[in-house]
């Protein structure tokens, strides 16, 4: 099979593409020929199987009862008994006392074998394995041995050859080749008149017809082997009378053809003989090339191939011999391909389309009377060379034909898929309960050639838009008839419509916005695609498609938003470009919201989320096209996207995942607040103009405020705080304090803080104004926080919170006395001019050591030691810079003031503030 397709799809590629189409062609053709083979293979029932399939048995259940599992061992050992017996006595041999005495301890008395197993002794069972070493329980290996050896099914060449009189079969077929040669031969040497020859010829013939149907019921087919010969040589008289020395008519030569086709369907029908048949009909396909001289009309050839085939479908209304449908079937086909690739031009058109088509329908009927012969033995049976072979070839023959006519290849793929649409329907009206199968592969062929037309007709775009409307139907009829080549059929042509749209796009500029190929294209994908997961959601419950549905419904959201947002960037003004998707995007999502409870389905729902990352993706890429999140048209856009992406949250709840819902909560505060703080901070800086310490502390604005009014919430608030106040607290605020912080370390030495037009003024400044009001809303947060039963992790940081605060207000007190000293001492604002300054370094100095003498004063008060260790231990780091940097890099004054500031500290602190005794129980 795989050699007949490959020699198929060969022809087929080399009327398309010649040499590179008959390598593909021959490939597909082959892979198509090894599907077939492999669908036609059940694989054997295993041995466990078969143990499973008696175990689940009646019969196996009641094996358990140990009374009667006793009594199948003992009916066993009596059938191995009687058998022993009877093999004893065909061989001759005098085993059968051996076999009793072997046998007489297992086969116990009927009182004994009543007792219930459990009283048994162990020793009652030691005879029977005193039994397994002899010959009634043989060892596997020897089980092998004694079995008789199968000899392997030889081929179907192989029987040809050695079955029934090889002698006579070979005999014919040689002497068929003598008698072409000799015809062949005396035409060109002998003198002797041709129609003489002939008619010794056809002489000879008829007396092999008679002799072989005197013979007929002769073992061997000796009789049938002759008749099959004495029909070739016919065949090969009429046609060499008509096409080579031209004795006789058209007409009658017709006739003549007609007639020898007849009475060999009528002989072979008659003795119920395939062989025969199969003879005939090579004899009549041989004659004309065993004697053609290469000069000859195309039209004699397929006219006499015609008749040849007509007998054929002859036969075949009486029988299912698939043998001799298959070879006329590959005569006709590869002679007409071989003929068409050496000899075939334009002008043949008109003489060798009919004879294609006239061949194509004789072979569809074949393989349809092929199913009726065969539907009353076997379901549904169905010659797949045939049914596929055929089309797939002679539309191969026939894109050769046309390949030079404008939309030729086209307009065939329709007639193909007509043809197969109302013959299927026509074989379901009249035969649907014995060829189902067969009007479903006629469907799936019209289908084929329907979806072939379309890109031999058209471009790309409506390409594709024609394939996924096609998968879409074929997906529905598939589903709905429980069949599974539509329903992956239809799967299949939903990425290839994709593909092919994209094939086609590169250079693609319509010339009307939403009318032109391109819109209605994607669209049509789109749409498609919605549907397919709509219907597959809805009709497939096993678990191989159970994701299939939505990754559709992500392939069709993605080229529904594609599709629009091209269209938007050609004909809608680039400065309005983004805001206009983000609006289609939100129309999406808001499209997704109204369909999901007249459809039924969750998967809208779903959809109406994808809004949130669009709106995400935009918001990285928004800068590059606008300065601010609400120039242009994004003054409306991201107002309604935000307003569409929380009335999406509301109605989706509890139809979405719960882990999806409280992710997309968190993300889009997030985004709300990186979007309002970024347009406050331009709005800021544009209506200020000079301090850039103006558009940085618009940024933090917004979700600063933002936080401190969710902290204001309580869980009588309205949605969503009353039913996810702590998710909002927790998983959305957390995230969000901590950036605020980190903007509050990093801005403390990022930025003078210039508030220009005001002056500088230490921390009445919107810097440290800024971070101060940070700090109160982290605090409000923390207590707030520890209310609602935080989990784990975030309750162990608001215990260690003093420690991080304590330390961020030291480098934000730190950051004010550099932002002071450069403002006010004129010191520049740059990472070494500071290291450099004499002035900073005896700066630090004074001001860690007052620090110090603050903490270590306040923890003396207060009793607390942790706090005063760490005033003392930033008093120390004050001693050592003093030797270490401050005595070998600072001179003049700023020393004096550094050693004289910090010893007097020492002493104040000293004496105001000495170690605070230790707690009681406390570890010295």
């Amino acid at each position: 099979m795989v050699i007949v397709f490959a020699i198929l799809g060969l022809i087929m590629g080399a009327g398309i593409g010649e040499g590179w189409g008959a390598l593909i062609g021959a490939l597909a053709g082959g892979w198509l020929g090894y599907w077939l083979k492999k669908s036609k293979k059940t694989p054997p029932q295993s041995f466990e199987a078969s143990v499973a399939s008696v175990a689940a048995t009646d019969d196996a259940a009641d094996l358990a009862d140990p009374k009667m599992l006793h009594a199948q061992v003992r009916n066993l050992m009596h059938r191995v008994l009687t058998l022993e017996k009877e093999v004893a006595k065909l061989k001759g041999e005098e085993v059968v006392a051996a076999a009793e005495a072997r046998m007489g301890s297992a086969v116990a008395a009927p009182a004994a074998l009543a007792t219930p197993v459990e009283q048994i002794p162990q020793p009652a069972f030691e005879p029977v394995a005193e039994v397994q070493p002899a010959a009634t329980f043989a060892t596997p290996e020897a089980a092998a041995a004694a079995e008789p050896v199968v000899p392997k099914e030889p081929g179907a060449i192989w029987k040809w050859l050695t079955g029934g009189n090889a002698l006579v079969r070979i005999g014919v077929v040689i002497l068929f080749f003598g008698v072409a040669f000799l015809v062949r031969y005396a035409a060109e040497h002998v003198e002797v008149p041709i129609e003489g020859r002939l008619a010794g010829a056809a002489l000879g013939a008829l007396l092999m017809l008679v002799i072989g149907w005197r013979l007929r019921e002769r073992a061997g087919g000796y009789g049938l082997v002759l008749q099959g010969g004495g029909i070739g040589v016919l065949y090969l008289v009429v046609f060499g009378a008509f096409r080579i020395w031209k004795l006789v008519p058209s007409e009658l030569a017709f006739a003549l053809l007609v007639l020898i086709a007849l009475a060999s369907a009528i002989l072979a029908i008659a003795q119920d003989s395939r062989s025969l048949a199969v003879a005939g009909v090579s004899g009549g396909f041989l004659a004309p090339l065993l004697a053609s001289t290469g000069q000859g009309s195309h039209v004699a050839l397929f006219g006499f191939y015609l008749v040849l085939d007509i007998g054929v479908l002859i036969i075949a209304w009486y029988k299912a011999w698939r043998a001799l449908n298959l070879v006329a079937f590959a005569f006709t086909f590869v002679i007409g391909g071989i003929w068409g690739g050496q000899f075939y031009r334009p002008e043949f058109f008109s003489t060798t389309q009919p004879f294609l088509a006239a061949f194509f329908v004789l072979y569809v009927a074949v393989a349809v009377l092929y199913a009726l012969r065969r539907a009353p033995q076997r379901n549904d049976a169905v010659d797949n060379i045939l049914v596929f072979g055929n089309p797939l070839v002679a539309a191969g023959l026939q894109f050769g034909l046309v390949k030079d006519m404008e939309y030729g290849a086209a307009w065939s793929a329709v007639a193909l898929g007509a043809f197969y649409a109302v013959l299927a329907w026509q074989l379901w009206r009249r035969q649907r309960e014995s060829l189902q199968l067969l009007v479903e592969c006629f469907i799936a062929l019209s289908i084929a050639f329907a979806t072939l037309a379309i890109p031999l007709a058209f471009d790309g775009r409506w390409t594709a838009a024609s394939w996924a409307l096609e998968g879409a139907a074929a997906l529905w009829v598939g589903t709905r008839q429980n069949r599974k080549l539509p329903k992956w059929l239809g799967l299949a042509l939903q990425p290839a419509a994709g593909f092919a749209f994209l094939a086609d796009a590169p250079g693609y500029v319509p010339a009307l916005a939403v009318l032109n190929s391109g819109f209605v294209g994607g669209m049509t994908i789109a749409l498609s695609g919605f549907f397919c997961a709509w219907y597959l959601a809805r009709t497939e419950t096993g678990k191989a498609l159970a994701i299939v549905p939505a990754v559709l419904f992500a392939w069709a959201t993605a080229w529904w938003l594609g599709t629009g947002w091209y269209e938007i960037g050609l004909f809608v003004r680039s400065d309005w470009t983004a805001g206009v998707r983000l609006l289609d995007a939100a129309l999406t999502s808001v499209v997704f919201l109204l369909s999901r409870r007249p459809l039924a389905w969750r998967m809208p729902a779903y959809g109406a989320l994808v809004l949130l990352p669009v709106m995400v993706i935009w918001t990285l890429l928004w800068h590059e096209a606008h300065s601010h999140p609400f120039a242009g048209s994004g003054l409306v856009a991201w107002p309604v996207a935000f307003a569409v992406l929380y009335w999406a949250l509301a109605r989706v709840e509890g139809e979405v995942h719960e882990a999806l819902s409280n992710a997309s909560h968190c993300i889009a505060l997030w985004l709300l607040s990186i979007v309002l703080g970024w347009e406050c901070a331009w709005r800021i800086d544009a209506a200020v103009g000079e301090g850039k310490i103006w558009a940085d502390i618009g940024r933090p604005l917004v979700p600063a405020l933002l936080a401190a009014w969710i902290t204001t919430r309580s869980e009588t608030s309205r949605w969503p705080f009353a039913t996810h106040l702590r998710l909002y607290l927790v998983y959305a605020l957390a995230p969000l304090m901590a950036a605020l912080w980190l903007w509050g370390i990093g801005i403390n030495f990022a930025q003078s803080g210039d508030p220009a037009p005001l002056p500088y003024l230490p921390l009445l400044n919107p810097l440290d104004v800024s971070i101060a009001l940070l700090v109160l809303i982290l605090l409000t947060w923390r207590r707030t926080v520890l209310r609602v039963d935080p989990p784990a992790w975030l309750e162990r940081a608001m215990q260690t919170a003093p420690v991080w605060l304590g330390a961020s207000g030291f480098l934000w007190a730190n950051g004010v006395l550099l932002r002071t000293l450069h403002h006010w001492a004129n010191v520049p604002f740059r990472f070494e001019a500071m290291m450099r300054s004499t002035l900073v370094q005896t700066s630090f100095s004074v001001f860690w050591s007052l620090l110090a003498l603050g903490a270590m004063v306040f923890a003396n008060r207060i009793r607390m030691r942790g706090l005063w260790v760490c005033g003392a231990g930033l008093l120390a780091v004050v001693v050592v810079k003093l030797f270490l940097i401050d005595l070998s890099k600072i001179g003049g004054v700023e020393r004096i003031v550094s050693f004289l500031g910090v010893g007097v500290l020492l002493l104040v602190i000293g004496y105001l503030a000495p170690v605070p005794p230790r707690k009681e129980g406390e570890v010295r």
